[in-house]
């Protein structure tokens, strides 16, 4: 282990596809941690050390996770409480990291928790703090709060612990400006385990990509507790930037858009398949995406093939 001093670990808890999904594991899917290598980004950029640990496809003892983890030379552990199927092993995570580190100042986010806050601090009494709605700003500031012995009282979109009650600041954060935070660092974690591309060949690494926060429509199976429903694009420039780069580092061949649903609004949609069709003939990168049904038609499929997105994947909601 590095004698370097870690300020923070990031944390996603364990997660089993034979255990969420029984026999129907083979069409489940591990999914790279973009939502914590967005937040390591943020905090990198403000200068504070952090060291990413991505348990989702850990099937491994819990207990052995949490040893590993308090042993790490940190003052602080970020948890996400995203989905409420891992609450559970969150949580449990959370209080055994906390048992074998009381010292440690446990930080959480996510939908799960930012739907939930009060509800899942009296639940767990090991979760110093939380942070409600998009974290890479306001995680920067609760960690400088603390170091400075301040209370985070100051800080929108955060609850804490306040001499045994529960004290809730603000509204759920929403970067307002997503193309001002830096690209996020994928160099934190080994991309190996993580599923590759159905239509791909195994040794290809699957990389995420976010063109987009935010979703207009008001599905009523749908949670807009963190992301809103006011959308947010990225940049094409700074999509661009991006993709470059990891082609150069990571010799990237195909991508996973994970927008919830890549055609909001036409102009965008034709501006992405003119970025990504510029990659797919320099890079030969092929992708893939998921859209609404009534998104679709011929022009958008051929537009889609052309850019070299070879996989879309339509949410079926009701069989009626």
């Amino acid at each position: 282990m590095s004698n370097r001093k870690i300020d923070i670990v990031l944390v996603n808890p364990p997660f089993s596809l034979r255990e969420n999904f029984g026999l129907l594991d083979f069409a489940g899917q591990y999914g790279s941690p973009l939502n914590l290598l967005y937040l390591a980004s943020s905090l990198e950029k403000s200068n504070i050390n952090t060291k990413v640990i991505d348990l989702s496809y850990d099937e491994g003892d819990m207990k052995k996770c949490a040893e590993y983890i308090a042993s790490i030379n940190s003052d602080f552990v970020g948890v996400a409480v995203h989905f409420t199927f891992l609450v559970n092993k969150a949580l449990k995570l959370i209080s055994m990291i906390k048992s074998i580190k009381p010292e440690i100042t446990t930080i959480v986010g996510g939908v799960h928790f930012t739907a939930l806050p009060e509800e899942t601090m009296n639940k767990c009494q090991a979760i110093d703090v939380g942070i409600l709605g998009e974290g890479e700003e306001a995680i920067v500031e609760v960690i400088r709060s603390f170091k400075e012995n301040k209370p985070p009282d100051y800080i929108n979109g955060v609850i804490f612990r306040n001499k045994g009650k529960l004290t809730k600041v603000g509204n759920n954060n929403l970067v307002r400006d997503i193309n001002k935070l830096p690209h996020p660092l994928f160099n934190k974690i080994d991309f190996r385990p993580y599923s590759f591309a159905l239509y791909k060949e195994r040794k290809s690494i699957n990389f995420p990509l976010l063109t987009s926060r935010g979703c207009p429509f008001t599905c009523s199976f749908c949670d807009r507790t963190v992301l809103g429903t006011k959308v947010r694009f990225f940049e094409i420039s700074y999509l661009s930037e991006m993709i470059d780069a990891l082609v150069k580092e990571f010799k990237v061949d195909c991508f996973d858009v994970e927008d919830e649903n890549i055609c909001i609004t036409k102009e965008r949609f034709i501006n992405i398949c003119r970025l990504m069709k510029n990659k797919f003939i320099k890079y030969n990168l092929t992708w893939n995406c998921a859209m609404r049904l009534d998104s679709v038609d011929v022009d958008a499929g051929k537009m889609l093939y052309d850019a070299g997105c070879r996989s879309v994947t339509f949410g079926i909601e009701s069989g009626s």
